[in-house]
């Protein structure tokens, strides 16, 4: 199951359950944002690798961790040394939504 929002530049559909597949998403967020112009995006999880990690991670938590450790807000949490850090982007669904690869109308 994946994550998908709805986005014209303007105004975007966020808040969404979760679906299995792109037309599913596509088919329900349109009716909640009928414009033609509309952009389907898709949020992946990636895995962001860390070179020097022995010395970044400290570096890090000094500046960006918790009070009293850094400057960050209280809910942030400490990097670990050998723990993955992951990021979340979202990218554009191009294919699949609809038989014709420029054609949006139902």
């Amino acid at each position: 199951m994946a994550r998908y929002k709805l986005s014209t530049g303007v105004c975007t559909v966020t808040e969404t359950p979760e679906f299995s597949t792109d037309k599913e998403a596509w088919e329900y967020l349109r009716a909640i944002l009928p414009n033609k112009y509309a952009t389907l995006y898709k949020e992946y999880e990636v895995e962001v690798l860390h070179n020097n990690e022995d010395d970044y991670v400290p570096l890090w938590n000094s500046k960006y961790g918790p009070r009293p450790i850094g400057f960050g807000m209280d809910s942030t949490k400490l990097k670990e040394i050998g723990v993955p850090a992951t990021a979340t982007v979202w990218i554009p669904v191009l294919e699949g939504v609809t038989n014709h690869a420029y054609n949006v109308k139902y």
